[in-house]
Order: C-alpha cells, then structure tokens, then sequence
C-alpha cells in the first residue's frame, strides 16, 4: 500500500482469515519512500463456507464414445468417461471435507479435501478413462464407479457436511442434444437458474474439466428455443419449431437464431445484404458466433429455382459486439441479373 505525501488518501484492502502482514510505504512526489512501516491486522471473521462459494459448473453426463488407443485400452463404455466440475468462487481456500453428493451420484470428498479461491475440481466415474482422455491437468477429488448419472436428465443435490444444501437442480438432455452424447458437456453460465435451460450452455468438444471453459458459451437451436419460448410454446409446432414465424415478418426461428436474434426482434433490418463493386459481387451477413450446430451457405440464382453455392470461404468483418459478426463473400459480377440468399443448415 503506497501513498504519495500531501495527499489525501483511503483504500479497500482484501484481507484473509487469520493474520495479514501490511506494509505501508510514504512516497516523496519523484516517487522516493520517505518511510515505512509495517502493521499487523487480524481478520477474526469466519473462514468461507461451502454453501457461500461452492457451484457445480460443468456437467458432462453422456460423453461421446471411446475412440483413441489410450481411451479403447481403458474402456469400451462411455460412461466411464463422465465428469462433475465444481469451482470455489470466493476469494478464500474451502474445506470440503464432507461435502456430498445426495442425488445424481454417490460421492463425498475425503477429510483434508481443500480447495483454493477460483479453483476448480472434478469427481469422476473412472479416474483411469478420465486421465487417458483429458490428462492430468484437473485435480480429481475421487471417483464414483459404481453409480452414473442419467442420460436422459435428472436432479442433482450437493449439500455440506451438515446435510444443508449448497445446490440442488434437474438437468434434461432436452436442453442440448449436442450433450447428450454429441461430444459436449453441459457449462453454467447463470448460477441462479441452474434448473433452466437459459442457466446453462455447450461446453468445447470433449469439455474442460479443471478450466474455464473459454470465451465463448456455444449453444444450439434446442437451447434458443428453451431460452425464449415457455413450456405451452414448446409444445406447440406453430410457434416454436425451426421452420415456424410467430412474428408473421416472414423470418423463421431458424433463420433468427442463426442471425443472432430473439423471437420478438425486427429482423428486417439484420437479413443479409448485397452489393457490386466493379467486376465483384459482395455479400455480408451476420452470424451468431456460438452456434455449434450452424452452416451458413451463400447462393445465388438466375432464376429463383437453381441455386448454387458461392465457394469462397466466408471473411471475417467485423465483430459487432452482441456476440454475432458480420461476414463477406466475395464471387465474379455478372452482366445477367443474378439473386442472392443465405441458406442456414
């Protein structure tokens, strides 16, 4: 902590249970220490609990199939190959000597079982699969091998070593079919709705267990239907399928999604555009960035019946802040009137 003199001066110090050693230094305005002194504050407050800063953040209950030597060698079984990751959010390490689970599988953490503020840990079906696929990277805090979770969805309940509950929620592979066996886990993105879809998205192929799971949270077409439509709605065709437009703007769900918007935007004014300039035909269209089940294929037409698609890559143009970004594809002009469409599969 450093000040410089004849100035007034105040700071927010983070302090951790027990003793903190502080020095203080005094500055001279070219930066010289003019003294310094050292104090010693007691932070008297109880250690940080389970219940305050443990979360279950990845879930990965349907791996995708063993495919590697090192995977085969182990196990033919995919359900060898699932994980829990939890993370301790707060600032202070966490004693989870105790801390079980009670419903989705059968596992309490070892006595000394301690983990540092931020960090994250993983209980396992089969410590041996989970090492030949994801290394040893994440800390493993033990295994269940004799229980799985459900591929189908079910609740999970964490509690502490007092029995009260630090989280309990029910999963539905009908989220994201991408993790139901697809190769993704599920992540938490919105600790508070941990039993809705809208709380949580697609991990990176495999997961990352013991990490973050990067900048981007991936989601599908089922999680942006979850995410936008109630249970009534889901349940009817006409208004929550792919192919269905309850704006009546002539856009689909699909399309919407694709384009990075919500069922009630206007989006007239997001559909993609088309120019020419000299002997090249441009066309620039938004993208939503985290889709992982999305192709977007440009076309044109002579006719409005024979389309083909355009086979220049599509480049990067601009991010524009709301997780989508806008993309050009660039062909030969042509003297004869021509149409343009963005397909999305």
């Amino acid at each position: 902590v450093r000040w410089t003199s004849n100035t007034a001066w105040e700071a927010d110090i983070a302090l951790v249970p027990g003793t903190n050693a502080i020095t203080l230094d005094a500055l001279a305005f070219d930066g010289s220490v003019l003294s310094s002194d050292t104090i010693t504050i007691t932070d008297n407050l109880p250690a940080p609990t389970p219940a305050e800063f443990l979360r279950i953040t990845e879930i990965h209950y349907h791996p995708a199939d063993p495919s590697t030597p090192a995977e085969l060698a182990v196990s033919t079984d995919d359900d060898d190959f699932e994980f829990i990751e939890l993370q301790n959010g707060g600032p202070g390490t966490l004693d989870l000597t105790g801390v079980r689970f009670t419903e989705g599988v059968d596992f309490t953490f070892p006595g000394g079982t301690m983990l540092a503020g931020g960090t994250r840990i993983v209980v396992v079906k089969n410590t041996a699969a989970f090492t030949a696929r994801y290394g040893a990277g994440a800390t493993i805090a033990g295994a269940y091998p004799t229980d799985n979770l459900n591929n189908a969805g079910e609740t999970i309940t964490l509690v502490d070593a007092t029995g009260a509950v630090i989280q309990s929620f029910t999963y539905s592979d009908d989220w994201a079919p991408l993790s139901d066996g697809g190769g993704r886990s599920l992540v938490l993105r919105d600790p508070d709705h941990a039993s809705l879809a809208v709380g949580w998205a697609l991990g990176t192929p495999g997961g990352t267990p013991g990490a973050a799971p990067g900048p981007i949270y991936y989601t599908e077409f089922a999680l942006w239907r979850h995410t936008h439509f109630n249970a009534a709605q889901l349940a009817d065709p006409s208004i929550s399928s792919a192919a269905a437009d309850p704006s009546g703007q002539g856009i689909s769900n699909l399309v919407r999604y694709a384009l990075g918007l919500t069922p009630a935007d206007n989006a007239l004014s997001f559909l993609p555009t088309a120019t020419v300039s000299g002997s090249t035909l441009r066309i620039e269209f938004r993208r939503l960035k985290s889709a992982a089940d999305l192709t977007y294929i440009p076309e044109t037409s002579a006719d409005l019946t024979g389309w083909s698609a355009i086979p220049e890559s599509a480049v990067f143009q601009a991010d524009n802040g709301d997780g989508t970004e806008t993309m050009r594809v660039e062909t030969s002009a042509s003297p004869a009137r021509r149409m343009v469409r963005l397909r999305v599969e």
